[in-house]
């Protein structure tokens, strides 16, 4: 639910650019990135024959993410799920859908371990870390300290993490990423964006 909040506060902001011509555009204007777009052209056009959609009609987001969870043509595909079981995939506009699809997205694509953390808090004890810009847990507990860092009390020291550096208005905090951290990270690549999910999340979990 945070990633849709996010994405497109809840459907309210999907984009207004034919994703048509988005992806058109891209795929033959845009030599940097053309092949995956192209990639995504293609598959826009077998979704709309498959799920019987007017290719003509379809808005989104200028790089052509569609529907409440911003997904591309590819994911819509791979990971749309009929959650409210009527026979139609619909992530534009069945929200009950586009939750069932991110969900089955971050299962499938990332791996998704239910009933685990994000991230927990970490203490830095040295000079400032110089860290690897990875998603991935690469390092175990029992060894933060060689980066400069220690994690909260009882942590299994065997627990494999990622550190995250972030800048505040006091400097910098600290946090160690765990398996669903990189989870997120297959959604969207940025550090931030996985953060704000985060306590985007628990935010909601105090109304639940």
């Amino acid at each position: 639910a945070s990633i849709i909040g996010i994405e497109t506060k809840y459907g309210k902001i999907t984009g207004n650019i034919r994703v048509l011509d988005s992806l058109s555009t891209l795929s033959f204007d845009y030599p940097r990135r053309a092949e995956f777009f192209k990639i995504q052209l293609e598959e826009f056009l077998l979704l709309t024959e498959e799920e019987d959609l007017d290719a003509l009609k379809i808005k989104g987001s200028i790089a052509g993410a569609m529907g409440y969870g911003q997904f591309m043509p590819d994911s819509y595909r791979n990971y749309a799920v009929d959650f409210d079981f009527d026979g139609k995939r619909d992530i534009l506009d069945n929200p009950v859908d586009a939750i069932g699809s991110v969900a089955n997205f971050l299962s499938k694509k990332g791996k998704w371990e239910p009933n685990t953390k994000v991230v927990i808090k970490a203490q830095r004890i040295g000079e400032r870390p110089n860290l690897r810009s990875v998603f991935k847990p690469y390092i175990m507990v029992s060894n933060l300290e060689s980066l400069g860092l220690k994690s909260i009390p009882n942590v299994q020291s065997g627990l494999e993490v990622v550190p995250i550096e972030l800048e505040n208005h006091e400097g910098y905090e600290y946090w160690l990423g765990l398996r669903n951290y990189h989870s997120l990270s297959r959604y969207n690549k940025s550090k931030l964006y996985i953060m704000a999910v985060y306590e985007f999340s628990e935010s909601l979990a105090e109304f639940l």
